[in-house]
């Protein structure tokens, strides 16, 4: 369980690689005068053996401003995946303002323990999902934070990790800070410091496979079911329309529907063999094979990526998706693709009021809409749209007649393909998707051959329609 010190020694701490937290200089700037006006008022979390779990910033921030001590909660030594998702879960927690009004006892200037029968709570929900995973990790790891108060007992910074720990009946560290620092407190501690960013994490991208769900397999006739095919495309199905699934996971639409009579196949870049670990290489090279066989009939009346734009690990990967099903459906076939809304999953964050739902994770969004996940030793990313995010993308890869629908946990989108995409983007795209790494360090290794298959249909047909060149 940690320990708390009200004077760490900072020599020996050593930051993280895998702090997600980046500050420009303006921040950093901005965080280095808070230091100066009001000191280190809130505690770092450091491991036995001296790596930095949270705090990296503020530490930072310190060493520059001359501080060789600090108030540190000390924590046992963690395996790795465990010492990422509490760095992950403290960063996606770490509200300052969030939570109900909090009040504890008088007490002068200065480092205070306060017992759980002396913190008075008005809870409100609107970060229920924040205050869910700091109870997960005070019930994992024991007390790790601290508060803020000012000289009348009303917590000025931490209210949400006072209401966990008066959940779990846990005493909490405070800080009060004198009448005439209140107002700085506040001032400094309203800002944000820093955004997410995963540009400097690893990106294996097979791990993004962990998504793939079983569509069709449950005994609960509704559960698992897609929304784009059953809503879009099976209802878009006519006599002698060829169908292609990009990115086509388990592929329990493409086995059912061709088995009805449907012209449909699929490519699944990483599928997994029974939905176990191991990839399945050779039914990836089939289903590459099977695609350029079709692509001598020219390219697809209708093209779909099911829940693919919701499991990439970046833009670009994003963009590549976009541009190689625009490549490979006709002018004026159906696009239709799906995601997750970020919206919908900020509204359940907000009104959860379950203490401890274990299926629920704070997802911490970079610029464009990212979170990064620790698991299984790896890196797992989803993306979350917002519905002007949405809009771009039919714009871009759809047209003017793109229909988009917000439902419940996602949205779709879908209409004629009708705008044109420049050749050299799609070359490139095809080049990327179609030759993605294995994690033994093989590749896919079949881009080529997609494009050889698009040549023998004549370029200009799946490619110059695209680009006007």
């Amino acid at each position: 369980m940690g320990t708390f010190h009200e004077a760490f020694d900072l020599s020996g701490v050593r930051p993280a690689s895998y702090n997600p937290r980046l500050l420009d200089e303006e921040a950093f700037d901005a965080l280095r005068a808070s230091i100066r006006e009001l000191g280190p008022i809130r505690p770092i979390i450091v491991t036995q053996g001296g790596i930095l779990v949270a705090g990296h910033q503020r530490t930072r921030a310190m060493r520059a401003e001359g501080l060789q001590r600090a108030p540190a909660f000390i924590v046992p030594d963690l395996p790795p995946g465990d010492e990422i998702r509490f760095n992950q879960l403290h960063n996606g927690s770490d509200a300052e303002f969030e939570g109900g009004v909090v009040r504890v006892p008088t007490l002068p200037p200065g480092w205070h323990q306060v017992q759980p029968r002396d913190i008075r709570i008005q809870p409100v929900t609107s970060a229920a999902g924040r205050r869910n995973e700091v109870l997960r990790l005070l019930r994992a790891y024991g007390p790790w934070g601290g508060v803020v108060a000012g000289p009348d007992g009303l917590v000025l910074v931490g209210s949400l990790y006072a209401e966990a720990c008066s959940i779990l009946r846990i005493p909490i560290m405070m800080r009060v800070v004198g009448t005439e620092l209140v107002p700085a407190v506040l001032r400094h501690f309203s800002r944000p410091y820093g955004r997410y960013s995963y540009a400097h994490l690893p990106s294996q991208t097979w791990y993004q496979s962990y998504a793939q769900m079983f569509r069709l397999r449950s005994k609960d006739a509704g559960r698992g079911k897609s929304t784009l095919y059953e809503q879009i495309v099976i209802p878009s199905l006519r006599a002698g329309m060829r169908v292609f699934d990009f990115g086509a996971g388990q592929k329990d639409y493409v086995r059912v529907l061709g088995a009805s009579g449907v012209d449909i196949s699929g490519v699944e870049f990483y599928h997994r063999k029974g939905g176990e670990a191991q990839i399945d290489v050779q039914a990836t090279q089939d289903d590459i094979t099977t695609l350029c066989r079709r692509l001598e009939a020219g390219p697809f009346d209708l093209v779909l990526a099911d829940s693919v734009l919701n499991s990439v690990d970046s833009v670009q990967a994003e963009e590549d998706v976009l541009a190689c099903l625009s490549a490979l459906c006709r002018p004026g076939g159906l696009m239709a693709f799906s995601g997750l809304s970020r919206h919908a999953y900020e509204a359940r964050a907000s009104t959860s009021t379950r203490y401890l739902d274990s299926c629920r994770i704070v997802h911490f969004f970079d610029q464009d809409g990212l979170s990064a996940v620790y698991s299984r030793g790896g890196w797992f990313y989803q993306k979350f749209h917002t519905r002007e995010q949405v809009q771009a993308l039919a714009a871009r890869y759809v047209g003017p007649k793109a229909r988009i629908r917000f439902e419940s946990n996602g949205w779709t989108c879908h209409g004629p393909r009708e705008v044109d995409q420049d050749p050299d983007r799609v070359i490139a795209a095809i080049g990327r998707e179609f030759d993605l790494p294995y994690p033994d360090g093989s590749r896919v290794g079949r881009a080529a051959d997609v494009l050889q298959a698009m040549i023998k249909v004549g370029v200009s047909e799946l490619i110059v329609t695209t680009g006007g060149k």
